[in-house]
C-alpha cells in the first residue's frame, strides 16, 4: 500500500506543494442533518437568522 504525501510519519497533516499540479474539475455531493426546534427551523426558512458559522 502506498503512503499519503499529505500525512507525516506520525499520521498528522502535512502541507504539500500542489503548484505544479494540473488543474482539474471535481464535483462532490454531501448530505447532512439538522436537528432544531420548530422555531429555529421557521427562522431559517424565513431567512431571519444571521449567517454565522460556529466552530464547535
Amino acid at each position: 500500500m502506498s503512503t499519503f504525501s499529505h500525512l507525516n510519519a506520525g499520521g498528522e497533516a502535512n502541507m504539500v506543494d500542489v503548484s505544479e499540479k494540473a488543474i482539474t474539475v471535481r464535483e462532490a455531493t454531501a448530505e447532512g442533518y439538522l436537528y432544531a426546534s420548530a422555531d429555529v427551523l421557521r427562522q431559517i426558512s424565513e431567512e431571519k437568522l444571521p449567517r454565522v458559522m460556529y466552530l464547535l
